[in-house]
């Protein structure tokens, strides 16, 4: 987020997590610089989504999501379709969802939500290994999992 809020000093970028410590993470100062238009929230995603306006987000980066990947916690994944629903709900017209994650199951998941859903995107891409969106920009995760060998899987959908 930081890279993007310096690529784009003129748009506004907000980091939402329900976990403190991630947030923590990004306001180091030795981390990060003071950047105006960042700032970080937490709060539960869906929660969060709920409450804003219609058609007044550009974009949604939703970076590796935790994937619960045992079946009885699978309930608290945050990639479900009201989540969806409320996502492209809150989408500016032509605003983008970026989805990444590094779990080959979660990532087949999300795409039986969007099969599912009844939203009709106007262009949904996805491919491993190849960032669709600042392919430049990686983030902590990205260069972890990658260079412990894991694919990474994209989702990119535009309203």
């Amino acid at each position: 987020m930081l890279a993007l809020s310096k690529l784009f000093p003129n748009l506004n970028f907000l980091g939402v997590d329900y976990v403190d410590r991630w947030l923590r993470k990004g306001t180091l100062p030795e981390e990060k610089q003071i950047q105006p238009n960042l700032a970080f929230l937490r709060a539960e995603s869906l929660n969060f989504v709920t409450t804003c306006r219609d058609e007044n987000v550009a974009a949604f980066y939703v970076q590796f999501p935790d994937p619960w990947p045992k079946r009885r916690h699978r309930r608290r994944r945050v990639f479900e379709s009201r989540f969806l629903d409320e996502l492209y709900r809150v989408l500016s017209p032509n605003g983008f969802l970026h989805v990444a994650t590094d779990d080959h199951d979660y990532f087949t998941a999300m795409r039986a939500v969007i099969a599912a859903s009844e939203i009709s995107w106007r262009s949904v891409r996805e491919s491993v290994n190849q960032r669709l969106v600042h392919p430049a920009l990686k983030t902590l995760y990205e260069a972890k999992f990658s260079a412990m060998g894991k694919d990474i899987h994209y989702l990119e959908m535009r309203k």
